[in-house]
């Protein structure tokens, strides 16, 4: 009987002691996020990512022509709401782009791969500063897919936790994290660039809907950057440029880690289609 009591109020401490280490560490684990959530939002040194492409989405043309809701203006939408450019606008706002030039020759079709890769080898040109050999491209999302869709807490729990929310309460309030890669991810990418003998990443980024800030975007990618440094490689950045020049740029590689978002998604297959030595 005595054994069993010991045994029962050894159980019950055990019990106490997990439940105090639990409350400590949900207290511990809010008191970081604080921290760090004061620090991003205190940062004033946030990174210009506007890329002056207001609207200029090649990936959607390219992929998401047929999907009407896609190009339809709506000021209450979250995101939508910057969506105002007509289909049939561009060739007026943006001349002699690939994505006017691609809606013309294709006549409004969706993954007309022989009429973009005629497009972008016309345009396109060899950067003679890009070692194919031991250069790598890096796209990573930033702008309102982070900054707006999922910021705070919602952001951090992504990021270092790989915990992804969703939740659509109404159209003017939608909380959207699977654009976010994980630490993990660019950690496991950055091990085997080394294991291949990369030395040196172009991290590319850009945003194509004008924000007062980009306090989120900017801590994701210094935090990339400082994994990528830790891990002895070299790093240049590539920010705010137009998308036409990007996807341009991209063609110089033979190695590229990719994000998410159907512009990101045109880089990966386009390059796939016209260089038989391009990686992923």
């Amino acid at each position: 009987m005595y054994i069993i009591c010991l045994l029962v109020l050894l159980f019950i401490i055990t019990l106490l002691f997990l439940y105090n280490s639990f409350i400590a560490s949900n207290s511990i684990n809010k008191d970081n996020n604080n921290i760090l959530l004061n620090k991003i939002n205190d940062n004033k040194n946030s990174l210009d990512l506007f890329n002056n492409h207001a609207n200029y989405r090649l990936g959607d043309a390219v992929y998401l022509l047929n999907d009407k809701n896609n190009w339809t203006y709506d000021k209450d939408h979250s995101t939508l709401k910057y969506a105002n450019i007509s289909l049939h606008n561009y060739h007026d706002i943006y001349p002699n782009s690939i994505l006017s030039e691609y809606l013309k020759l294709s006549n409004y079709k969706e993954k007309d791969w022989d009429t973009l890769i005629e497009i972008v080898n016309n345009k396109f040109y060899r950067d003679i500063n890009i070692n194919k050999s031991t250069d790598c491209l890096m796209h990573v999302r930033v702008g309102d897919a982070i900054d707006e869709l999922c910021s705070g807490v919602n952001f951090l729990n992504k990021f270092y936790k790989n915990i992804e929310k969703s939740e659509y309460k109404d159209k003017s309030n939608i909380i959207r994290c699977d654009y976010i890669k994980p630490l993990k991810y660019f950690q496991q990418k950055i091990k085997k660039l080394i294991e291949m003998g990369i030395t040196k990443v172009y991290l590319m980024a850009g945003a194509h809907i004008k924000l007062p800030s980009y306090k989120y975007s900017t801590y994701y990618i210094n935090k990339i950057v400082e994994e990528i440094e830790k891990a002895g490689l070299q790093v240049e950045l590539k920010l705010g440029g137009s998308p036409d020049d990007d996807l341009l740029f991209s063609m110089n590689f033979d190695y590229f880690i990719q994000s998410e978002g159907q512009y990101c998604r045109l880089i990966k297959e386009l390059n796939e289609k016209i260089n038989p030595d391009f990686v992923i």
